[in-house]
């Protein structure tokens, strides 16, 4: 593994089963009464773009399920008439431990001297630490029988924190005899943000254990911080408390703060399935 793709590898680790908030699920209410979800769920996303200067192309179940320590999905809906309301928490810790190694080329100083090839070799570790948390609210401007749509709306709030050392960098070149020690480096990258969203989201019964659900929305913060998400979910009620649920989510996230101090930059699509479990009361 190159030196840059390593350092790509910490940069999309910030971003594992994070960015991207779980969607609300929608459901026909009962007249004059609170229906309640509860869903613990996974989305095995693949990451594809930029994080923070380094090009990001990783599949989860190659490059990423490895990776994980901890993680927790958890959401909640809630539906009185046509009003709901909706909240959700996603936490995940990674931790990453590569042997790194690459070559790169050196123009020797003062300027006009030859360039030559430095061969490097090191140790990466790494913790990364994400939290989103998305709370809104909806309202039913279709309902029939069995098909419910809404339009929805609300805020997502991001937080991403990167710990990354660097040791055991050794360098090798064609006018050094032995290898060059280079003492270890520290690095903290990550930041939080904030967006409102808005979008339509459905819910349509399809025989009496099967639902059909889907949503778009378009979130905003400024023209540096934006993001849009699709994605469409069946669900199989096997028995009146709980559901089985599985599809397929997609969320563009373009977020830049602009800082000299501490630039951090995670233009990134995250695409793949989501899986879970709802709890109906």
């Amino acid at each position: 593994m190159g030196i840059n793709k390593g350092w790509g590898l910490i940069g999309c680790a910030a971003a594992v089963l994070t960015v991207g908030s779980a969607l609300p699920h929608a459901a026909v209410a009962d007249e004059g009464g609170l229906n309640s979800e509860v869903a613990l769920y996974g989305w095995m996303k693949s990451l594809d773009g930029n994080i923070d200067g380094d090009d990001i192309s990783l599949n989860f179940f190659q490059d990423i399920l490895e990776n994980i320590d901890a993680a927790l999905f958890l959401s909640y809906n809630g539906q009185i008439g046509r009003w709901s309301f909706f909240a959700d928490y996603q936490y995940a810790e990674i931790g990453v431990d590569k042997k790194l190694s690459g070559s790169f080329e050196y123009p020797v100083p003062p300027a006009g001297q030859p360039i030559i090839t430095v061969d490097a070799t090191g140790k990466l570790d790494a913790t990364v630490e994400q939290e989103v948390f998305e709370l809104g609210g909806g309202y039913s401007f279709y309902e029939d029988e069995d098909t419910t749509w809404q339009l929805i709306g609300g805020g997502r709030f991001y937080d991403q924190k990167t710990d990354v050392k660097l040791k055991n960098i050794e360098l090798m070149t064609e006018i050094s005899p032995e290898p060059i020690e280079i003492p270890a480096r520290k690095l903290k990258l990550g930041d939080d943000w904030a967006q409102g969203f808005l979008g339509v989201r459905f819910a349509s019964q399809v025989g009496e254990k099967w639902r059909l659900r889907g949503l778009y929305d378009y979130g905003y913060g400024g023209s540096d911080n934006r993001s849009w998400t699709a994605e469409f979910l069946m669900d199989w009620r096997f028995v009146d408390w709980g559901s089985i649920e599985f599809g397929y989510r997609i969320q563009d996230i373009t977020y830049d703060n602009n800082s000299k101090n501490n630039h951090y930059v995670y233009d990134v699509k995250e695409s793949g399935p989501r899986v879970g479990f709802i709890f109906f009361f």
